[in-house]
């Protein structure tokens, strides 16, 4: 499992739709299973769910993103990547979840995000 932290500023459903994009063209086997967006008074919160196969291991590995702004702009992207990994015992892992969320840390630090 690999996670990450994301700040900086925009509006949630811009920034999503961004992310999916970008993800699904970084990659033939990138995949978004699913995604939500929940709006409650000064706040939305978009969760996106992708999927990749990496071929040279034979496995799939998942990135959970969930981008969470303020009425003001703030905003926070958090990231989970997990799978990839092989074996029932041991989940022996070839660094999929890495190379998973280190695609999401390339796509929002070039717009600005810490």
């Amino acid at each position: 499992m690999a996670e990450q932290s994301f700040r900086g500023r925009g509006d949630a459903k811009v920034i999503a739709r961004m992310i999916t994009d970008e993800v699904q063209a970084a990659g033939v086997t990138n995949n978004l299973v699913g995604s939500k967006i929940r709006e409650n008074g000064d706040m939305t919160v978009v969760l996106l769910v992708f999927e990749k196969y990496y071929m040279r291991a034979s496995n799939r590995a998942s990135l959970s993103v969930m981008i969470s702004q303020a009425r003001d702009g703030e905003m926070t992207v958090d990231a989970v990547s997990s799978g990839g990994g092989q074996g029932v015992i041991f989940s022996f892992s070839w660094g999929a979840e890495d190379n998973f969320i280190g695609l999401l840390q390339k796509i929002l630090t070039q717009r600005g995000f810490y």
